[in-house]
């Protein structure tokens, strides 16, 4: 059962009790080696131990002509590459339908931009504008409304609905009248005449301006952890007119007057956009805190005024959702 070398022939090595018997089997130099049991010499090969093949250096002496086959060397193994889509993390609290209906609470700080008329400063009275900038500040208002919002993706939203909104300032009007206009019959200031007896204006309250809005945005709501959802919204929405409540001054005369007499666009458009946070109390209710900036694209008043009001809001929602599926 040892290593020995090819002769290129066969052939037999007899010792005390065995005799090995080695055959060349090929050109790559493999050698056939067998023991023969001396007692099993007789025509019966002891089977207790295999054959076994040895290794032969010189391959020019060739015992049998046979040639080993070649092995084709194998192609590398490449690593397959399986594709998967974990997605983004989706809370529990997700709601399984894609279509929600909710109740939505919340209110808003409101701001406006108010400015003249260029080519209509002649209708205004020099003393109003200064008036108005001196007593109109931002107020907060409540707003309402009902909110359908469909999944397009995994936490992709389209959202619409109607809600009932309002643009809120708070007035506090404390001057003297100490000129009065003098007016042509086709409205425009030609001069101004020292009253006799100056007019102390004073008062004070909120200016109310109400809309029914259709909102259409969408929004990305990426959750950080079970309960705490993010939410980036970005859209717009058209605005119809419905009220105005409250006291301002005639931009000619600064007699006191009611909003309601004057005339309001009645429809408008606005631009929306939001980032925050909600928390989900469970997958029906959700508290939300977002900051908000929502843009009205016209002024409130009609054409024939020689100013523009302009509302926004800035600030921190406080918004309550209430789904009703």
């Amino acid at each position: 059962g040892s290593l020995l070398p090819a002769t290129g022939q066969g052939g037999s090595i007899r010792t005390d009790q065995k005799e090995t018997e080695f055959i060349d089997v090929d050109r790559l130099g493999l050698v056939l080696v067998t023991d023969v049991d001396e007692r099993t010499r007789g025509g019966v090969r002891s089977n207790s131990e295999p054959p076994k093949l040895a290794y032969r250096v010189d391959d020019d002496r060739l015992g049998l002509n046979y040639t080993m086959p070649q092995m084709a060397p194998r192609p590398p193994i490449e690593a397959v590459k399986i594709e998967t889509d974990h997605g983004p993390y989706v809370s529990p609290l997700q709601p399984v339908n894609p279509w929600s209906y909710s109740l939505n609470v919340y209110p808003n700080y409101n701001f406006r931009k108010f400015r003249a008329d260029e080519d209509k400063f002649n209708m205004l009275h020099r003393d109003f504008i200064d008036a108005v900038q001196a007593a109109e500040s931002g107020g907060f208002s409540l707003n309402v409304g009902f909110e359908v919002s469909k999944r397009i993706g995994d936490i992709t939203y389209m959202n619409t609905g109607v809600e009932y909104i309002s643009s809120t300032t708070e007035v506090a009007y404390n001057f003297t009248n100490f000129r009065e206009a003098t007016i042509n019959d086709q409205g425009v200031i030609t001069g101004y005449n020292l009253k006799e007896q100056t007019e102390q204006i004073t008062f004070s309250g909120r200016n109310t301006y109400h809309y029914l809005n259709i909102p259409l945005s969408f929004s990305y709501q990426p959750w950080a952890t079970d309960h705490v959802r993010l939410n980036i919204e970005m859209g717009g929405s058209f605005l119809y007119f419905v009220a105005a409540k409250g006291q301002t001054l005639n931009y000619k005369t600064l007699e006191i007057i009611d909003l309601s007499e004057r005339e309001y666009r009645n429809y408008i458009g606005s631009l929306c956009f939001k980032v925050g946070a909600n928390y989900y109390v469970s997958r029906r209710i959700n508290v939300g805190f977002e900051p908000t900036i929502m843009y009205f694209t016209n002024t409130i008043y009609t054409e024939d005024y020689p100013f523009y009001v302009i509302p926004y809001s800035v600030g921190l929602n406080l918004n309550l959702q209430v789904k009703l599926n």
